[in-house]
């Protein structure tokens, strides 16, 4: 397989900008976490997509979108999203594991250990 280059990911999905309707940001996030537990990747990435735009998210979201874009083979998005969530949460374990998968994915193999072995304490305590 020829090696990864910086052009095999789609575009990043968008960040939170503005807005406050936190009504429909908590629809967005269940119909989400609905298409999620079906196993609709693509479907559950784009409602939570909607929700980070549609209210301040929060690390949890973020953390649950990175899931979502490393499900669709999108690591370097993921990896973005992590680090988004833990600059809201940095004890976020769900963060520092799926960053941590991410990274491994990305052959980035000491920061993934980091970050793996960082929410496995968080977990444990």
């Amino acid at each position: 397989a020829a090696p990864a280059d910086d052009n095999d990911e789609p575009p990043f999905p968008p960040l939170y900008e503005a807005g406050e309707d936190y009504d429909m940001c908590g629809d967005y996030k269940q119909e989400a976490a609905d298409l999620k537990a079906n196993g609709d990747w693509e479907g559950a990435l784009a409602k939570y997509t909607e929700a980070v735009k549609c209210a301040p998210p929060s690390a949890l979201l973020y953390a649950n979108r990175a899931m979502a874009l490393l499900k669709l083979n999108r690591p370097k998005a993921a990896e973005r999203d992590c680090d988004e969530a833990l600059k809201q949460n940095p004890d976020s374990a769900k963060a520092l594991r799926i960053r941590g998968k991410t990274r491994k994915e990305l052959g980035k193999y000491d920061l993934a250990l980091k970050d793996l072995s960082a929410s496995q304490s968080i977990d444990f305590d």
